[in-house]
């Protein structure tokens, strides 16, 4: 396979896959983030900086990874693949890392609210 075509199919198999997981939890990682953060503005900034990180890291390795190896043919899209995958799989396990404890604190402290309340 030509070097070029197979970096331009590299790189856009690694964004297809990025763009199609940000449009799937875009959403959902928007309603956590408005519950998270003092206003809407501060939500939006984070959906954004989140949907780059969830589509460079993942192109980032990608390219890393296909500087470290001589592939051929087949190889590179497996290649391509299979780094994306590992980068959107990081990418995310950091991001339920940050936001699950925010989200318990933030359920803690509702919880201590109510509590407070009754009382």
């Amino acid at each position: 396979m030509n070097d070029l075509i197979a970096f331009l199919v590299q790189i856009a198999l690694s964004l297809m896959i990025s763009i199609s997981v940000v449009i799937h939890i875009n959403q959902a990682l928007y309603n956590i983030l408005q519950e998270l953060c003092p206003t809407e503005k501060h939500a939006k900034f984070w959906q954004v900086y989140l949907r780059a990180l969830l589509c460079i890291l993942p192109l980032l390795i990608v390219l890393l990874t296909d500087i470290q190896t001589e592939l051929n043919g087949l190889d590179h899209i497996k290649m391509a693949l299979t780094t994306t995958l590992i980068g959107l799989l990081i990418s995310l396990i950091v991001i339920g890392l940050k936001i699950y404890p925010s989200r318990l604190d933030l359920t803690n402290l509702i919880n201590e609210v109510e509590t407070k309340d009754r009382e």
